[in-house]
């Protein structure tokens, strides 16, 4: 089949394929509640952004999770092959699930939250979670939730790790662009802003207008936004050494603010006259929150098989060599060692531990030896080599092992949920005790 003829979308596709998806989710899952967005509408740039929704239901188990990965991913690759032009819309499946009692439990807070848009459902539970979370205040784990963002995106752009995955050929020279502007930049001054005015923000666009407020002389602000409102129609950065220019003045600007953010910081301890480098070695020299680190895990791992099935059985038009490759690494970096690493901290206060020792350990309170088994050959997958030409039969050898090894997750989690719930309980006892 030759390839499709892309075009630069209509914002109003988003909301066509939202509420699209949106109807198809319904109807098939009795459990689903809302559909959200990660980023705000007019943060979804034609021709360049993916939809990136958030899938949210009603209290459900670990089979009608694998129910829910299974029949979103039929109905994303039954759309895909229908609306060829909507293929980097449709990059990957919802990239969270959680259950409304998940959303509501401050135990299992998260950041992320405060920056969802409505998609889909029902907007009265929407309107409880923004309602919930307007009632909580900043606390430390907005804060670090924001110091990892910021941190990621410290220092000049890299310019290796944001491929224009399906996107138009012709509009590849827009996606460089916008790779580096709403990619890297914006989302930079993003984290900043909320760290500094201890307030999550948003949408990017906002950002960059509050910056431009306090710093109104600032060229390259003005730059950035003037080019989402022409949609990257700036011929003069199609030059390389424009666009390499163009990066240099992104840094240089977050080296201006990054005092701000040195200033602002209260979770990591920080000496004085104190650098970014200072602040990102205190960052990772804290540990991570276990019970948060093994949460992480579950969610992404919730929707994963299904995500899978669409990148083997995708039309030809659509390209999935790096999104094989982003499949391994995001094994790797979400529910395979850190989880691990996670519950060992929570048990026996070891997060060094060996996943061999882990699993000899479980298997005498949790785990059966064939369980055991899957959860080492999964670590063989995510962790067997860095080889990105593998990756697809890599992805195809978990692809039977994983609704076990996520049924496992699932099971670890509930019951380190349960022990942090029991030492609450306790310490709030004790804490009355001595009133």
């Amino acid at each position: 089949m030759s390839e499709p003829s892309f075009k630069d979308w209509s914002p109003r596709e988003f909301f066509e394929l939202a509420e699209l998806l949106g109807q198809r989710w319904s109807a098939a899952l009795p459990f689903f509640a809302v559909a959200v967005a990660k980023w705000r509408y007019e943060d979804l740039v034609p021709g360049l952004s993916d939809l990136d929704p958030r899938v949210l239901c009603r209290d459900i188990g670990a089979d009608e999770w694998l129910a829910l990965d299974h029949i979103t991913a039929e109905i994303q690759l039954e759309i895909l092959w229908e609306y060829p032009e909507w293929s980097r819309k449709l990059e990957h499946t919802p990239g969270v699930c959680m259950s409304l009692s998940e959303i509501f439990d401050p135990l299992l807070y998260q950041p992320e939250m405060r920056q969802w848009s409505y998609y889909y459902g029902d907007l009265d539970v929407y309107h409880q979670i923004k309602g919930y979370l307007r009632g909580r205040p900043w606390d430390e784990r907005d804060e670090r939730f924001h110091l990892a963002r910021w941190l990621m995106f410290w220092g000049p752009y890299n310019r290796e790790i944001d491929p224009p995955i399906n996107v138009a050929a012709a509009a590849e020279p827009k996606y460089a662009l916008h790779s580096r502007a709403m990619h890297y930049f914006v989302p930079a001054l993003q984290a900043a802003l909320s760290i500094v005015d201890r307030e999550a923000v948003g949408g990017k666009r906002e950002t960059l207008y509050r910056w431009l407020s306090r710093y109104p002389h600032e060229s390259v602000l003005d730059e950035v936004t003037h080019m989402l409102e022409v949609h990257y129609e700036v011929v003069a950065l199609h030059d390389r050494d424009a666009l390499y220019a163009f990066e240099d003045r992104c840094f240089a600007f977050l080296q201006k603010i990054a005092p701000l953010v040195l200033d602002a910081v209260t979770a990591v301890p920080l000496p004085e006259k104190a650098t970014t480098d200072d602040l990102s070695a205190g960052y990772r020299a804290q540990s991570p929150d276990p019970l948060q680190s093994m949460f992480t895990g579950v969610k992404y791992a919730r929707i994963r098989t299904g995500r899978w099935h669409i990148y083997l059985h995708a039309p030809q038009y659509f390209a999935t060599h790096w999104l094989f490759v982003n499949e391994i690494l995001q094994m790797g970096a979400y529910f395979t060692r850190p989880f691990f690493s996670a519950l060992a901290c929570l048990y026996w206060g070891e997060a060094a531990m060996c996943i061999k020792e882990t699993l000899a350990r479980l298997q005498e309170r949790a785990l059966s030896a064939d369980e055991a088994s899957v959860v080492l050959q999964v670590f063989e997958v995510a962790h067997g080599g860095s080889d990105h030409d593998s990756a697809r039969e890599r992805v195809e050898k978990a692809m039977p092992l994983f609704p076990t090894y996520y049924r496992i997750l699932e099971r670890l989690f509930a019951g380190a949920l349960a022990q942090q719930r029991e030492r609450q309980r306790d310490n709030t006892t004790n804490g009355r005790m001595h009133q």
